[in-house]
């Protein structure tokens, strides 16, 4: 019978890690949300992506998915493979109050790792919000409105935006408000020219992942990963280790066997 003190049953409990390899499932079942990849993942493999899905493990139709993100809760309305959708219970709440709050409102929910290039809204409209009325209206503006007090807002449509051709005019500030995804008619015009009836609650954010993380994944089939600094390594397994440490396994069992 062979005997094995504490260090032996560590070593043990150290080959059985390396060899299950602690790699990530390439995909997660997550009810109604379908099968899930990087860069999201569910509680029980938080190391695995950069977004946790919560309530991933509840299968019954129609039960509620969320995320966490700035000490806030969100549900989860839609997952694509490099966009988030989530609602918005407070611009909710602006919306349904008509609340000229909503154009200064910016979303808690911000997406941001050292595994990212950059996240972004992916619908959204520009909104030139003044506090006063521009004796001639900014190029590329659909629509302007006086719905909130002392203020003008014009509804920008611009396929470059940056804000930076408006900044000549004092007093006002460029906004991105989260849209629905069809806002023009034919003819380029918006569906209407109240700002209330295009701007929605449920947010896309559109993820791109870092030029590492991309190599990582799609030129070495590995796995994006942050150390203990929060610096980025590219995780292609551990199957490299599991020689040596056998090799050391297998000359303390020789060295100890009792029978």
């Amino acid at each position: 019978m062979v005997a094995l003190d504490v260090f032996g049953v560590a070593l043990l409990a150290c080959l059985v890690g390396v060899v299950s390899g602690e790699t990530c499932p390439s995909l997660i079942n997550c009810g109604d949300l379908g099968s899930i990849t990087f860069p999201f993942t569910n509680t029980l493999h938080q190391d695995c992506g950069i977004l946790v899905i919560h309530g991933c493990d509840d299968k019954e139709p129609g039960a509620k998915k969320t995320i966490k993100c700035n000490n806030t809760w969100f549900d989860v309305v839609g997952l694509d493979q490099f966009t988030i959708t989530i609602k918005d219970d407070k611009l909710h709440d602006l919306l349904l109050q008509r609340s000229c709050d909503t154009f200064s409102y910016s979303s808690t929910f911000t997406v941001s790792s050292p595994l990212l290039k950059a996240s972004r809204l992916k619908h959204y409209l520009e909104i030139l919000r003044c506090n006063h009325t521009l004796g001639h209206p900014p190029k590329k503006s659909v629509s302007n409105n006086t719905l909130c007090k002392n203020e003008t807002l014009y509804s920008m449509v611009d396929p470059n935006p940056s804000g930076s051709g408006y900044s000549h005019h004092n007093g006002c500030s460029m906004l991105l408000i989260p849209t629905c995804l069809q806002l023009l008619d034919r003819h380029g015009h918006l569906y209407s020219s109240d700002p209330f009836e295009f701007i929605t609650d449920n947010i896309a954010v559109e993820i791109e992942l870092s030029p590492d993380c991309s190599t990582c994944i799609y030129a070495h089939g590995g796995q994006c990963r942050l150390d203990n600094t929060q610096k980025f390594y590219c995780y292609k397994g551990t199957y490299v280790r599991v020689r040596p440490i056998l090799h050391y396994i297998i000359c303390y069992l020789n060295n100890n066997l009792e029978y």
